[in-house]
């Protein structure tokens, strides 16, 4: 089963992103039919673990924060998404996170991305938590969309002043569909 912790922004946030892909629509090549989310930690694991999963969760809930825009970039070329600025509070709870449910990653499920053979930081990180982009290279960001081209309009102003208190964190699960096992309020 795989699995996300995840945080979601509020309604007016998703809708400003919509609003943008209707700027941008000549260059979208797909949208990804998840909610938009900012990952914290994607991971295989076993669905008969996943009470122990909630469990480690709940003992990581923090005190509400806010998370605000960065950037508008590409990532791996055709990813258009909008970094999030990497303040103490969303790397700790992302360490925390990641601490507490390495020991339920399913190892057999997952494999090191190619080109990272090299990086004795990569290998570590992967034999660690079960991906070598966790930790100091973790970028909290929001995906909007694969693009065919980058649009000549990179435009951050558009996601001025849309910056959100985080309350809350969802840990989701993909059947068919994404489907939330639980939301952790803070």
């Amino acid at each position: 089963m795989k699995y996300l912790v995840h945080l979601c922004p509020p309604t007016d946030f998703s809708e400003r992103v919509l609003a943008y892909h209707d700027r941008i629509k000549d260059y979208i090549a797909s949208v990804s039919k998840n909610a938009l989310h900012c990952t914290l930690m994607t991971f295989p694991g076993a669905e008969d673990r996943e009470a122990d999963i909630v469990s480690a969760l709940e003992d990581n809930i923090q005190t509400p924060f806010q998370v605000s825009i960065q950037s508008l970039d590409l990532f791996d070329e055709s990813s258009l998404v909008l970094k999030l600025q990497k303040s103490p509070e969303i790397s700790q709870l992302h360490q925390r996170v990641i601490a507490a449910l390495r020991g339920f990653v399913d190892r057999s499920q997952t494999s090191l991305p190619p080109g990272y053979e090299n990086d004795p930081e990569r290998v570590k990180l992967f034999a660690t938590y079960g991906s070598p982009f966790y930790a100091q290279f973790y970028n909290p960001h929001l995906s909007i969309a694969q693009v065919r081209a980058i649009p000549p309009d990179l435009d951050l102003g558009f996601f001025q002043n849309l910056d959100w208190k985080v309350t809350e964190m969802y840990l989701s699960k993909k059947e068919k569909e994404w489907k939330t096992v639980k939301v952790f309020q803070f």
